[in-house]
């Protein structure tokens, strides 16, 4: 089966403004090991508590490209880190975090969920739109319980997972905001010509 939701490598990733050397000040010197081994599967994440979506996301699909932008997070800062500097626990979920936010996503529509989108659409509702918000809800979702399990494994400290999960809520209420703009036409949208073609390059709706 293909993955409907795929990172977009069309374009540029937008890296993120923040340092990941100094998020925190402890250090571990095998971290990197630690984390690039911590690969989420449908079952570590069945007790996520997503939001409520209107679109139809493959849990399993999301749970793949995490774990996927976790390792292209992870190569990224190690190749940066030339001068091979101690990097702290929680500086690779910090630099996830924002990958999230700043990756292109693309997505598609499954078969059963076309007349669903096409009502949306023709009631000037962009669901292309919400869908993309709603997988990086998701996203975020899992990176929420990521960190909570690796603070009940005592990999990264108390104080480090509070300021994870108080960014990562934060960026959860913007894109709510985001979805609720898209829902209310506040946002500009694709047009539904622009929707049906790309519905119909999509042959046999083999996402």
């Amino acid at each position: 089966m293909t993955s409907s939701i795929i990172i977009n490598n069309q374009y540029p990733v937008t890296t993120s403004p923040s340092n990941p050397y100094s998020q925190d000040t402890q250090v571990n010197s095998v971290f990197s090991d630690v984390y690039g081994g911590q690969l989420a599967t449908t079952e570590t994440v069945g007790q996520t508590q997503f939001s409520n979506r209107i679109t139809q996301i493959n849990q399993a699909d999301v749970v793949a490209l995490y774990n996927e932008l976790k390792q292209s997070v992870k190569d990224k800062i190690d190749l940066m880190n030339v001068e091979k500097k101690e990097l702290t626990p929680s500086s690779y979920y910090h630099a996830t975090i924002d990958e999230i936010m700043n990756v292109p996503i693309e997505v598609k529509i499954e078969r059963d969920e076309v007349n669903q989108a096409i009502i949306y659409n023709r009631l000037g509702i962009s669901y292309l739109d919400v869908k993309k918000l709603e997988v990086k809800m998701e996203l975020l979702a899992l990176a929420k319980e990521d960190v909570m399990q690796q603070k009940k494994k005592g990999v990264i400290t108390e104080e480090q997972a509070t300021r994870l999960v108080e960014k990562i809520e934060g960026f959860q209420e913007q894109l709510q905001e985001e979805k609720q703009n898209v829902l209310e036409g506040r946002l500009p949208k694709i047009t539904e010509q622009l929707f049906f073609e790309q519905l119909t390059a999509q042959k046999n709706f083999n996402l």
